[in-house]
């Protein structure tokens, strides 16, 4: 999927069998980055805001990471906590990368582990995060998945639109007798 960066945009309309239950999401997203941003814009997104509307999203901000060079963030929604949980993987130089190379990020939550994420280039892992403790997510049913941009409340798209090539998305639900996929 070629997004413009302008008013491109995809919708993925929530389904009942998207719901995860106590069970643990994996969410991956194969990622070219067409030019680089000037402000954070939105790969994915679930949910809205930092609080109880959101489930997750991920974005590439050109100002976050070690030395304000660049990096995805993936926020969860802990509803337990209650908190927001961020995962920041550095990706970003004065040269301009991570534009033009091919990115997977995913995250990762298994049984028996902790949260993972993980951001991947087409040679090798770039970089890892671990948190400490499971989150307990906020799944909600009258949300949608959103590719390209994020949404400022229920459904109602944004303005931080994203000039990149989608590859592969992949969300799935992995339960203790292994894992069922909804989408790839």
């Amino acid at each position: 999927i070629r997004l413009d960066g302008v008013n491109d945009y995809l919708v993925i309309s929530n389904q009942t069998a998207y719901n995860h239950g106590a069970n643990f999401p994996y969410i991956g997203v194969g990622v070219v980055l067409r030019t680089k941003p000037a402000s954070a814009v939105t790969i994915l997104s679930w949910g809205f805001g930092a609080a109880g509307n959101l489930f997750f999203d991920l974005r590439y901000d050109p100002t976050a990471g070690t030395g304000s060079l660049g990096a995805w963030v993936w926020r969860f929604r802990d509803t337990l906590a209650p908190a927001t949980i961020t995962f920041t993987l550095d990706d970003g130089d004065a040269a301009g990368a991570p534009v033009g190379q091919y990115r997977f990020i995913e995250f990762t939550n298994s049984l028996f582990g902790s949260p993972t994420a993980t951001l991947w280039s087409q040679y090798a892992q770039i970089s890892n995060v671990v948190s400490g403790s499971g989150i307990a997510y906020n799944w909600n049913s009258a949300q949608n998945l959103f590719v390209g941009v994020g949404t400022t409340a229920l459904n109602t798209i944004g303005t931080d639109f994203a000039d990149a090539t989608i590859a592969e998305l992949r969300y799935s639900v992995k339960a203790a007798a292994g894992m069922s996929v909804l989408w790839a």
